[in-house]
Parts: C-alpha cells; sequence; structure tokens
C-alpha cells in the first residue's frame, strides 16, 4: 500500500457498507456461474472477479 491507502479512516457504517457490497458481489458471481449457457470465456471471467473479491474480502479484514 502507498501512503494514501494507509491514511484513509473509514468509520464503523462506512467499513460494514464495503463488507455487504462484498458480499453481495461475491453472492451475485456464484450465482451467474451455475448458469450452465455461459460461454467458458464469460465463466472464466466471472472465476476471476471471484478470486478478486476474495482477496479484497481478506485485506478489508486485515485492515
Amino acid at each position: 500500500m502507498n501512503n494514501n491507502e494507509d491514511n484513509i479512516k473509514l468509520d464503523r457504517k462506512e467499513r460494514g457498507l464495503i463488507g455487504i457490497a462484498l458480499e453481495v458481489y461475491k453472492w451475485d458471481l456464484e450465482e451467474r456461474l451455475k448458469n450452465k449457457k455461459l460461454s467458458e470465456t464469460g465463466r472464466n471471467i466471472l472465476k476471476s472477479n471471484l478470486c478478486m473479491v476474495k482477496e479484497l474480502e481478506l485485506k478489508f479484514k486485515e485492515w
């Protein structure tokens, strides 16, 4: 992280909203992956986004 990111302060409400947004987005990606008609490219994009969200959740919990 650079200095600007280190200095960001979030209150409890903001942290809660970010956490909820990550959960909802993760759920949405998981539901989309259940679609049998999804192309291989589309499936790979969704899987990539899902991995990114999981990484963000871990970083957010550390923060």
